[in-house]
């Protein structure tokens, strides 16, 4: 009997078969990841370094110089770029493609690992990342008020870039890393409330105190630690001191020294107030200043359902923004 008088006898049954077929075919089609960039190893390693306060010399000098000697060794590397700039260093290491990228980074750390010693006391850990095409943002959301005043940066309705940067990262970012498939989450503009300490130069020679010796004084007495632990009977408490700062007055009666049997307070070499991070960058939406938050989704995950699941989170009762 040949296919189409089987078709023909039994239209029912061949109805129902085709019909599956085009249910299966819409599902899996429905569940086909949609990317922009094809997934491939990049033969890319990049080796960051932070050496806070110091200027392009002196992390070439101290840093990069350092590093490239030590991760030179590498077998395989093809070409060795670096860049050294105030409080960064980076050393970009490229490859053959079809290279085992695991190996070659495993490589690099160990080689790393011999010469952190020689690396200066307040120097980060190096970072060493891959670049992977997946690591892009996805989306990037423009946080900005009504409208500014260019001079100051100051929105007409209240807003600073700095009040900007608090509403995307207090309201925004645990909102989006919440949603399934997002890996990471991203704010730049504005800058970070911090404890200002501004020091009198004068004042520091005259009771014979270094910079380096009152910070390592503040970082003594600003922390929390286990204390062990009260058995009361079949219960167990555990016990920890509190000495973190919580406000300014704490920080400014700080004792940093002790001369002829007086205490020499934080106050009396300085003066301390709330303020922000020095501003090393800047970022415009539309000419204004503003924040933009970057979405970057997890490796294998939908790009498109991803999208719109950051769109629908606009939608939520709980994000609700002034």
């Amino acid at each position: 009997m040949s296919i189409a008088k089987a078709v023909v006898s039994r239209p029912v049954l061949w109805l129902v078969v085709f019909a599956l077929v085009a249910i299966t075919g819409i599902f899996l089609l429905s569940n086909i990841a949609i990317e922009m960039y094809p997934e491939i190893e990049m033969p890319f390693l990049v080796i960051v370094t932070t050496y806070p306060g110091a200027d392009p010399e002196t992390v070439e000098k101290s840093v990069t110089t350092v590093l490239e000697a030590a991760v030179a060794n590498t077998s395989g590397i093809q070409e060795m770029t670096s860049m050294s700039r105030a409080q960064a260093s980076i050393i970009r290491l490229m490859f053959d493609f079809g290279t085992d990228m695991d190996a070659k980074i495993n490589r690099v750390r160990e080689n790393i690992d011999r010469v952190t010693n020689a690396l200066p006391d307040n120097v980060a850990s190096p970072m060493i990342m891959q670049f992977r095409p997946e690591d892009q943002p996805i989306i990037r959301i423009a946080v900005r008020g009504a409208s500014s005043d260019q001079s100051s940066g100051a929105a007409v309705g209240g807003f600073t870039q700095n009040d900007l940067r608090a509403i995307a990262k207090n309201q925004l970012e645990d909102q989006f890393k919440q949603i399934e498939g997002v890996a990471s989450v991203a704010v730049e503009g504005g800058q970070d409330p911090i404890v200002r300490v501004a020091l009198s130069q004068n004042r520091l020679e005259a009771y014979g105190i270094t910079i380096n010796e009152i910070s390592r004084t503040l970082s003594a007495q600003n922390m929390e630690l286990g204390a062990g632990f009260i058995e009361d009977g079949l219960v167990e408490y555990s016990i920890k001191t509190s000495g973190e700062y919580s406000n300014l007055a704490e920080i400014a009666n700080t004792v940093v020294l002790q001369s002829n049997g007086a205490d020499i307070r934080l106050q009396d070499i300085g003066e301390i107030s709330f303020d922000f991070e020095d501003e090393r960058s800047a970022v415009y939406v539309n000419g204004e200043p503003g924040v933009y938050i970057s979405i970057i989704k997890q490796s294998g995950a939908n790009t498109v359902r991803v999208a719109e699941q950051v769109y629908r989170r606009f939608e939520f009762p709980s994000l609700t923004l002034p």
